[in-house]
């Protein structure tokens, strides 16, 4: 080694090195270079720190006969650019471990570029770390690797147009880390390459780049991690390509213009192989062959999604071979096959198709559960506007020990057979499992071939279409929204074969025709068969919902407790153990064969005034069990007597029915037989309308009613209702809120009263007088507050309140609101006592929500009243009239009748009461036990109701009350911070007698009158009041106060308060 006292470049021949070393020796700062002839067999090391540039401290071109290193056991770099020309047998970057080189190649803009042939091989970190940057260079080679050894750690940049060209194998993570960018327009070659062989292998393609590989194999993920994305517009054209070989490889291709183009394709492709392929946002990708999850043990996941998006392959698709795989379409992408086929093998497929505009189209056939080389699975699922296009037959199920399934849901989801038809388990030569269901108002539509339905055309084979939720296999879904089967035909070909109706409808029309020998299953909404099935030589069974035959089907039928058949076609033989009703509304119900009743079972029978009925015509026997007639008659003017045939049976009638029923309360039906016919008999029942009511009201309301002539509206639309629609309509007609108003107004009664009291109480500073707003006048001048003022007194006062009456089992209840004010004014009298008057407003709204009534009542007071107090005994009277303006709306509604009603009218209420009281204290509490007596006599005036036939007349009728009220008030003083403050409370029993349960007299037009009762008035309740006062200052008061009035099912309360300032 020849060493110079300065940074020293040296090289040596004869060994076949060339050594570019960086010594840094003694003192001085000179640079001293050796330049020795390098012969043709010599390799270049950079190392030690070393930098060499191409041109620069090398002439361009710079030949390296032999391998050229950079970065042996340290660090060197390599830089060569505009114009600069290197060459060498090969290449590493990155040797040994702990080293570390870089190459960068940096061109000139437009054309000039940097190049470096890198001869046989190139190895980019092989046990060290390597970097090769290209900034519109050029690098050609046969093979390259890129993160050899474990150690190893390579990476490779191309951008601004650079080249990178091998004609040989690349291997990207070879055991180590490796990764390669490729962007700016660059291209990159390869004769084949493998991206993560042992270690992990990354590259990726942006900018509008491209990558050739067709001259070689492709690996991603042999046994190490390989990640291979293509974006912004590049592309990459392969030949064989194979994804998750043996490991995990991920390809994914994103953006709009980038494309990717292989051979034949394999995805998750060896035992532990994990394949993952990505086709997003507008990304292509063209395969001429594709198999997902080839081996046993292998897994296969491929996405492609977002608009514009698509993956072709031109031969077969295959989904699921011996390994598991599924593919995702979605977001308005498509993947185009020439032929598609989903758990072809022995292993697991399945491939959902979910969005509008997504699509799956398969050009030759499509072959879910294709199972050709063993007992494969597969599963297609079309949901939310997904659409799966088959240019050829379509089989569910197909190879021995295959099963298949498809799940077609959500509008505008689709599966479309343009050529050929759908088989579902099987072809006939094999025993398979295949099921299809089509729910959520999807579609499946068989245009081509013979426009069939192909079910389990062997015996051993089990073949299901749903129409709604599946019922059993592979699992239980409850009834969903129908979809639709466009269809000619469905042939349920032998007993493996089932056509099940389980969905949410009622009113699904099912157009196809049936035949074949297997079963039909009914189990959830209304199904309506139009069809001539009368071929279809298998078993229907109806277990729930309703089937209608509207056309014709062969075959047996049982309807099943909780299944119902109808409709007006013809049927096969039928046994009913639930329920039948021919015809659509009426109509006759055709049976080619017998029909025989289980007890228990239902022959639903519509008949209607006219004469005509439901009908059974048989041309077999007819069984009857004891089984159930039960008619719903229609509206309509019946015959005293009327006879209808329901059935006939030209074999024989055998047995006779048991119990008959009639929807209408007052049509009597009655059964009758000859040999072969069964005949009702429906004849008008005289008993009142009355009979029927539960409730003294209702019981009153239908003998009112009953008195009505035939041919009113009323009456005939009463003379059509069941029972509890006569209860019901009863109710309604009774007019019984305007009797529970009385119960309302007499109660609001005590507002008065209780303001009357407690303003003597006040003027007298009684035992828990409450705050009250008052003005004395005095001297001439006003002064508030002034409520114990010897002279004059104004005051006012306002209420409100809410309050409810529970329905006693004749009357609804009753809510109520009310809110008002009084004024008055009172002076002395008579030496100690005190008289005055009162007047006011307030107004009351009552609802009776059950009777769908409600109503108000505006409310004007006056009366007089006085009081005084002989020491502790306290004494308080006083009378008063209100008058109330009622206003009250009623809506009157049941089957055949519906009217609307108002009413105004006037009403008064008259009281007279007085109150003993008796005050002490005892400690620091002031008491006084008293004694109330009220009289109140509410009257109102005569009225007509506005509206129809339903409008009611009512006299003028009288309501008198009493209420007598024992209790106790109490009050004391106490401190409250600053202020001194006053609580008080008064606790009583309140008892009424007399008329607690208002009445009201009314009359239909035409009809007799009758009495109705409203909601009764509280026997007894407990009175309640608490309130607090508090003085503020000597010219301000607060007072606060709460009452209520409980009893047996009512309540009423009030809160109010008063803000009293002297001035």
């Amino acid at each position: 080694m020849l060493r110079v006292n300065s940074d020293a470049v040296a090289c040596r021949a004869g060994g076949g090195a060339f050594r570019i070393r960086l010594a840094l020796l003694a003192t001085t700062a000179l640079l001293s270079v050796l330049v020795l002839t390098q012969p043709a067999a010599a390799q270049a090391v950079i190392d030690g720190g070393a930098s060499e540039t191409v041109p620069g401290t090398q002439a361009s071109p710079w030949t390296v006969g032999g391998q050229l290193t950079v970065g042996d056991t340290g660090v060197g770099s390599l830089s060569i650019g505009a114009g600069g020309i290197v060459g060498s047998t090969s290449g590493i970057i990155g040797n040994l471990a702990g080293s570390s080189g870089t190459v960068d190649l940096t061109g000139a803009p437009p054309i000039d570029t940097a190049s470096w042939g890198a001869g046989s091989s190139l190895l980019i970190g092989n046990f060290g770390h390597g970097v090769l940057n290209l900034s519109l260079g050029v690098v050609t080679g046969n093979t390259a690797s890129v993160g050899v050894e474990v150690t190893g750690r390579g990476e490779v940049s191309l951008s601004n147009s650079s080249i990178w060209n091998n004609a040989g194998l690349v291997t990207i993570g070879v055991a180590g880390r490796g990764e390669v960018t490729v962007g700016g327009g660059s291209a990159f070659g390869s004769g084949g390459l493998i991206l993560g062989q042992n270690g992990t292998g990354i590259l990726t393609l942006d900018g509008a780049s491209q990558w050739t590989g067709t001259s070689g194999t492709t690996v991603i993920g042999l046994d190490g991690t390989g990640t291979l994305t293509i974006a912004g517009g590049s592309s990459a054209y392969l030949d064989a390509t194979s994804i998750g070989e043996r490991s995990t490889g991920t390809v994914t291709v994103t953006g709009a213009g980038s494309l990717l183009q292989t051979g034949i394709t394999a995805i998750g492709n060896d035992v532990g192989g994990w394949g993952h392929l990505n086709v997003l946002q507008g990304a292509t990708m063209t395969s001429t062959r594709a198999t997902m999850g080839a081996a046993a043990g292998s897994s296969a996941f491929v996405t492609v999604d977002g608009a514009g998006s698509n993956w072709t392959v031109t031969n077969e698709l295959t989904v699921g071979d011996a390994g598991g795989a599924n593919l995702t379409i979605s977001g308005g992408a498509t993947v185009h096959a020439g032929l598609a086929l989903i758990g072809a093998g022995s292993g697991l497929g399945s491939v959902n198709v979910a969005g509008p505009n997504s699509l799956l189209q398969s050009d030759f056939a499509l072959v879910v559960g294709a199972g050709l080389t063993g007992a494969g699975t597969g599963s297609l699922d079309i949901a939310d506007g997904g659409r799966v296009i088959s240019g050829g037959d379509t089989v569910i199920g197909f190879g021995n020990g295959a099963q298949g399934f498809i799940d077609v849901h959500g509008a505008g989801s689709s599966l479309s057979i343009t050529t050929g038809d759908l088989f579902v388990a099987g072809d006939g030569a094999n025993v398979a499992q295949g099921r299809l269901i089509i729910s959520d108002g999807a579609a499946v539509t068989v245009m081509g071939g013979t426009g069939t339905v192909q079910v389990a055309q062997n015996a051993a084979s089990v073949g299901v279409i749903t129409i709604g939720g599946q019922e059993f296999w592979p699992g239980y879904q409850p009834p969903a929204a129908p979809g639709t089967l466009n269809a000619s035909q469905v042939n349920l070909a032998t007993s493996g074969a089932s056509l099940e109706f389980n969905h949410t409808s009622t009113n699904y029309t099912f157009a196809p025709i049936i035949d074949g020998l297997g079963t039909i299953k009914q189990l959830a909404g209304t199904t309506i068969l139009t069809a001539d099935s009368s071929n279809f030589a298998g078993t229907t069974w109806i277990s729930g919902g309703t089937l209608v035959v509207n056309g014709a089907l062969g075959g047996t039928i049982d309807v099943m407790s909780g299944g119902r058949l109808q409709g007006s076609g013809t049927i096969g033989d039928v046994a009913v153990y639930g329920t039948i009703a021919p015809g659509n509304s009426i109509g006759t119900l055709n049976v080619a064969g017998s029909i025989a009743f289980a007890p228990g079972a239902i022959y639903q029978v519509e008949a209607n005034a006219s004469g005509q009925a439901d009908r059974i015509n048989a041309t077999g026997t007819a069984t009857l069990n004891g089984a159930t007639v039960q008619v719903l008659a229609g509206v309509g003017n019946y015959s005293p007597s009327t006879q209808y045939t329901i059935l006939t049976a030209n074999g024989g009638v055998t047995g006779a029915f048991g119990t008959v029923t009639s929807n209408l309360a007052f049509l009597v039906p009655s059964l009758s037989y000859d040999a072969n016919n069964v005949f009702l008999t429906l004849i008008r029942d005289s008993r009142g309308f009355g009979t029927i009511g539960v409730t003294p009201n209702q019981v009153a309301t239908g003998n009112g009613i009953d008195t009505l002539s035939t041919g009113n509206p009323l009456y005939n639309a009463v003379l059509n209702l069941s029972a509890d629609q006569a209860r019901a309509a009863f109710d309604l007609l009774s007019g019984e809120v305007h009797a529970s108003a009385k119960t309302a107004l007499i109660e609001d009664g005590r507002y008065i009263r209780n303001a009357v009291n407690d303003r003597v109480r006040a003027a007298f500073e009684s035992v828990a007088a409450p705050a009250i707003m008052a003005m004395a006048y005095e001297d001439g001048k006003g002064r508030s507050p002034a409520a114990t003022s010897p002279g004059l007194v104004a005051w006012g006062t306002g209420f409100g309140s809410w309050g409810r009456s529970d329905g006693d089992g004749n009357a609804a209840s009753l809510t109520r609101s009310t809110g008002g004010f009084l004024l008055g004014v009172d002076g002395p009298a008579f030496g100690r006592a005190r008289l005055g008057l009162v007047g006011g407003y307030s107004r009351t709204s009552f609802n009776a929500k059950d009777r769908s009534s409600s109503g108000s009542s505006d409310n004007y007071y006056a009366g007089l009243y006085g009081g005084t107090q002989w020491g502790d005994l306290a004494f308080r009277v006083g009378t008063a009239y209100t008058w109330h303006r009622v206003s009250t709306s009623r809506s009157v509604s049941f089957p055949g009748f519906s009217d609307s009603l108002k009413a105004d009218y006037e009403a008064g209420t008259a009281q007279a009461f007085g109150e003993l009281g008796y005050g002490f204290r005892y400690g620091k509490a002031a008491y006084e036990p008293f004694a109330n007596l009220a009289y109140v006599s509410f009257r109102n005036d005569s009225f007509t109701e506005s509206g129809g036939a339903a409008a009611l007349t009512s006299a003028s009728a009288t309501t008198d009350t009493t209420f007598t009220t024992l209790g106790l008030r109490g009050a004391t003083t106490f401190a409250w911070g600053a202020a001194n403050a006053t609580a008080r409370g008064t606790l009583g029993w309140r008892h009424a007698f007399g008329d607690t349960t208002p009445v009201s007299t009314f009359a239909f037009a035409g009809s007799s009158p009758f009495t109705i009762a409203g909601v009764p008035i509280a026997r007894d309740a407990a009175v309640v009041e608490a309130g607090l006062d508090f003085a503020l200052s000597r010219a301000a008061q607060l007072g606060i106060t709460y009452s209520g009035q409980f009893g047996a099912g009512a309540y009423d309360q009030m809160l109010k308060g008063a803000l009293m300032v002297k001035f």
